[in-house]
């Protein structure tokens, strides 16, 4: 654990018990992927990714005996009374494993869902999303990876260390910040590259009648994702209608009932625009939500709805951290991102903070 992050859970960890525990705050989580290691996974899905199961089971038993966990229509269309913490579930993207081992743990502890789902994986096996894609080059394949596209024309060896870093993080930072068509283009060098050396898998995202299957329970609400994730901010206005009505259509017609919330994908600060909450809007959402960090009450921007991100590696220090100390951690995290875009703006694009 870095020092800063040290001194951020520390003052979180202050702020909850003194401020905090006379004020109280609403907040919302984002997970994508929960693994069972102890069962096979579909198709193919890079375990750096997912959060184990036991580490779940953990942070939901103690976020149910501190906070008062309700849906995210709960949470954001009833005002909040009292001083207790008020925290709302969500999953973006829709992979498997948030049906065959996340929900029956939510279930024991009657956590109730908003489940942002990206349609074109879930009715296309054979589609794997790009990330999933740099995560089995880097985990399975041992030849070089050739790009054609303009830009980044070239030949990247995932064995050459320094190859390994270009793929593992510039390569992500590039699919995040492109348009459709180049992003569908280094997508296709991927797949070819890989399929020289495996048969390409499916993708490990959930079928159809398995969501429909799951939504009997009443405690899972479905929310639109788009169709491909694409980063909408980059997206034409064709484009961004096309994707997310696509995606909000198809789960409509899954689910028998109308959405109420989007999920930007990847949902951060140059993951979403004015125009694009605005198509969110004419599609006929309530609102959408983020990934910046932030905490909710009745004054949020309904289509700039903060969410705070939980990663894999996140230990339950830094987690209760997250949760009990929110409005601290919110104002952190906007110092940081600005301190790391002063570093940007000092030594250019290429730089990782």
């Amino acid at each position: 654990m870095t020092s800063l992050l040290k001194v951020s859970n520390k003052a979180c960890s202050l702020y909850a018990a003194t401020v905090g525990k006379y004020s109280g705050h609403d907040i919302i989580l984002c997970y994508h992927s929960v693994r069972d290691i102890s069962r096979p996974i579909r198709g193919w899905l890079g375990s750096s990714r997912s959060l184990d199961s036991i580490v779940f089971d953990r942070q939901m038993s103690w976020l149910s005996s501190v906070a008062e966990v309700v849906s995210l229509s709960e949470l954001l269309q009833r005002p909040r009374t009292g001083t207790r913490i008020r925290v709302a579930v969500t999953f973006d993207d829709g992979y498997f494993d948030n049906i065959d081992v996340a929900i029956p743990i939510l279930r024991q502890y009657g956590i109730p869902i908003t489940w942002f789902v990206a349609t074109d994986f879930i009715d296309n096996a054979d589609l794997v999303p790009w990330w999933d894609l740099i995560d089995l080059t880097l985990a399975e394949c041992y030849e070089p990876v050739e790009f054609t596209v303009d830009g980044i024309k070239g030949i990247y060896d995932p064995t050459v260390v320094a190859d390994r870093q270009w793929l593992n993080t510039r390569l992500r930072m590039i699919l995040k910040s492109t348009g459709l068509l180049q992003r569908d283009a280094i997508i296709e060098d991927m797949r070819y590259a890989i399929s020289r050396q495996h048969t390409l898998p499916t993708n490990s995202y959930a079928r159809e009648e398995e969501i429909k299957s799951v939504l009997q329970g009443g405690d899972i609400e479905l929310g639109g994702h788009t169709g491909s994730h694409p980063n909408v901010a980059l997206c034409s206005s064709d484009e961004l209608k096309a994707e997310i009505n696509r995606g909000k259509i198809r789960l409509e017609k899954i689910s028998g009932q109308s959405l109420n919330w989007f999920a930007y994908p990847f949902g951060g600060r140059g993951a979403f625009s004015p125009s694009a909450a605005k198509a969110v809007q004419e599609a006929g959402f309530n609102g959408a939500c983020s990934l910046v960090s932030g905490t909710v009450s009745m004054k949020t921007e309904k289509y700039m709805i903060p969410r705070y991100a939980i990663s894999p590696n996140m230990t339950m220090e830094t987690f209760k951290a997250r949760v009990l100390g929110a409005p601290l951690y919110a104002g952190l995290e906007s110092l940081r991102s600005s301190i790391s875009m002063s570093s940007v703006r000092k030594y250019g694009k290429g730089f990782v903070g």
